[in-house]
């Protein structure tokens, strides 16, 4: 025990339920089935003092009580709880650790408004490229790695052996020594595509925390060929600020960088636009993308605060006579169809005012948290902590702005703009969960983008096709 009646991470067993832990939770996702339909609980990753992470579970009849306590970055004390040590056949663990927190009925959180600074904001453990071969198709534990994105793939649609449609993005990650192809899947694919498009600084240093590690050795390679890929676990963290990116960037002049190609997606820098120049923009911007700096002046007020979505095409869905069906996947029920944000908000700047819609993705990235699973009407009390607060959001332009001069504008990017917010008065106890274009089950990090950049060499840049964000999930 340490002078303040915390036990060490390390020191928990299985046999006991009067444990007393201070963290940081710094990861949180969602678990659902084998049959990827029902919510089963909510998966955190916790950190203590002593640089030791251990897996939490919540299980779904008790989400309610502590999620809003779990928010990742926030500090807790967590006491009453049981240590499970893992069974021989679970697998994909997020760490390489053999016990887990399992959360009861008479588990109690507290929150610390005050920041900790013994307890690190995130740590991984990085296993080196050229040795991922030793350890793929593994299926115990998950791996975190490290690069340089090389070379990446435009997002891709299609249909798998049981004739269900995904997406998936492919590209590669270097370290100066080796390189490994990567692909992501559904939900991870688009927000790693979302994050290329927001991206500031390159070549862009890719952290992947809890990755499935696989192998294959096709016609045409002598050798097995390692491939990384995601889980319900994985997350992405892209520039990140972390001892060991800004080391690997340091690195980039040195002779074992001069053969790669460091190619990207990334397009022309987005025009940053005051409100009153978005209202009288010409009809050569449909379809493009801006920015602007913005307050948020009122969530508003209505009943279309969410929506649904179908677990396996990811398609907006409504209920019919009180039943979820998809008809894009054959009238097939939708007995738990995911819930997003889909909140409306006036915003302002000193030339002007618009509304601005923050779908799921938006949203989270702001407020920390999914939208509720329970059946309330009324909009949770939550989303007025948005309010009186400062963005940089990232707006699509369609043809009603402009032909029809609708001054309503959907978000396809967002980040809080702190300096700005504690400005006004509002406490840093307040301040929501530091983060830009985040979220699902899995997710990202990304730096703002006016991040300094350290030098790095030019890049050239893809002709490509202009791709719409925000329509991704109508």
């Amino acid at each position: 025990m340490t002078t303040r009646n915390y036990h060490n991470l390390v020191d928990l067993c299985a046999g006991s339920y009067n444990w007393n832990i201070k963290v940081r939770v710094i990861r949180s996702w969602r678990g659902v089935s084998k049959q990827g339909e029902g919510f089963k609980g909510l998966n955190l990753l916790f950190l203590d003092n002593q640089d030791t992470r251990i897996h939490g579970f919540v299980p779904g009849n008790i989400i309610d009580k502590h999620e809003m306590k779990l928010l990742e970055g926030n500090i807790c004390s967590i006491s009453n709880f049981s240590v499970k040590d893992y069974k021989t056949e679970e697998k994909f663990r997020c760490i390489n650790s053999d016990k887990q927190i399992i959360f009861t009925t008479y588990t109690n959180v507290k929150t610390f408004h005050e920041d900790d600074v013994l307890i690190a904001k995130n740590i991984f453990d990085f296993y080196d490229l050229g040795d991922l071969s030793d350890i793929a198709n593994q299926n115990v534990f998950l791996t975190d790695v490290i690069g340089f994105i090389e070379k990446d793939l435009p997002l891709a649609n299609l249909i798998n052996k049981y004739g269900q449609q995904q997406t998936q993005i492919k590209f590669t990650i270097v370290d100066g020594r080796n390189s490994v192809n990567v692909t992501f899947w559904d939900s991870l694919a688009e927000e790693f595509e979302a994050a290329l498009y927001a991206a500031q600084e390159f070549p862009i240093v890719i952290i992947i925390a809890s990755a499935k590690i696989t192998s294959w050795q096709g016609t045409n390679h002598p050798t097995p060929q390692v491939e990384i890929s995601n889980v319900t676990a994985t997350k992405f963290y892209m520039n990140y600020d972390y001892h060991d990116v800004a080391n690997l960037r340091k690195m980039l002049r040195q002779p074992m960088f001069a053969n790669y190609n460091f190619t990207t997606q990334a397009e022309e820098k987005i025009e940053t636009l005051s409100i009153a120049e978005l209202r009288n923009l010409g009809i050569h911007y449909i379809e493009k993308e801006v920015i602007c700096q913005i307050k948020v002046n009122t969530v508003l007020e209505t009943t279309y605060w969410n929506f649904y979505q179908c677990p396996s095409c990811y398609k907006e869905i409504e209920p019919v006579e009180g039943l979820f069906k998809c008809y894009r996947c054959a009238d097939r029920n939708v007995p738990y169809p995911y819930k997003n944000w889909k909140l409306s908000v006036e915003a302002e700047d000193n030339s002007g005012r618009i509304e601005i819609v923050l779908m799921d993705r938006e949203a989270r990235t702001i407020l920390g948290i999914y939208a509720p699973t329970t059946n309330e009407e009324n909009m949770p009390s939550i989303v007025k902590l948005l309010e009186n607060r400062y963005y940089t959001v990232k707006l699509e332009i369609k043809r009603s702005n402009i032909e029809q001069k609708s001054f309503t504008y959907v978000a396809t990017g967002i980040y809080e703009n702190p300096a700005q917010t504690n400005e006004t008065g509002i406490s840093e106890t307040q301040n929501l969960n530091e983060s830009a274009t985040e979220t699902s089950g899995s997710g990202y990090h990304l730096d703002d983008f006016s991040q300094l950049n350290f030098q790095s060499p030019d890049i050239k840049l893809k002709n490509k096709k202009k791709r719409s964000l925000g329509n991704k999930k109508k």
